[in-house]
């Protein structure tokens, strides 16, 4: 099941006929073609209206959508302060929506403005953290307490810190099969952890 379903419950009627549903040959994270998660749309001063479902973190997505896509235009972005982050950000992003749902109300749950550049004082990212499955934790729990995981911490022992491991071994491995798993027995049975 790939087919995009518009949902537009919740949105301003004036993005409706704007709004641009980002298709599954331009995502490459595999967890965005597993059902089930938050949907979000990411609306641009210049008009433009992005929006992507299946999300299962949208704090990481929209944050990996600034620093690969949109910050390019400001080097160094990473190195400002938090202030200069927001300011820089407020100019390009005008408002991000969000909603998470349950298989069952997918269709009637609405999206909720969780961003606006002349009223918010925190960075995207940050307020999407309601957004992600909780299921994060469950996850890196899961990856820590894997033979894989064991295996790849005694053969790189030497080389990196357990802290640094871990994350170079999540970047490593996007998502165990077992995890993915896990995400669409849930998403199917509308659990919410």
């Amino acid at each position: 099941m790939s087919k995009i379903y518009r949902v537009f419950v919740g949105l301003p009627v004036s993005l409706k006929n704007r709004v641009w549903w980002v298709e599954r040959k331009y995502r490459h994270n595999s967890l965005s073609h597993i059902p089930g998660g938050s949907d979000v749309v990411v609306e641009y001063h210049d008009t433009r209206v992005f929006s992507y479902d299946w999300i299962k973190f949208p704090s990481a997505y929209v944050q990996k959508i600034w620093l690969t896509d949109i910050s390019g235009l400001h080097r160094n972005f990473q190195k400002y302060n938090k202030d200069e982050q927001l300011k820089l950000i407020k100019d390009e992003i005008k408002r991000i929506f969000a909603r998470k749902y349950k298989a069952e109300d997918f269709k009637i749950e609405p999206f909720k403005e969780v961003w606006n550049f002349e009223t918010s004082d925190e960075l995207p990212w940050e307020r999407l953290k309601e957004f992600d499955q909780i299921g994060l934790d469950e996850f890196i729990y899961r990856q820590e307490m894997s033979p894989e995981y064991e295996k790849y911490l005694v053969e790189n022992f030497e080389k990196n810190s357990e802290e640094n491991a871990l994350i170079e071994f999540l970047n490593r491995q996007e998502a165990s099969p077992e995890y993915e798993r896990y995400l669409i027995e849930n998403s199917e049975k509308g659990i919410e952890e």
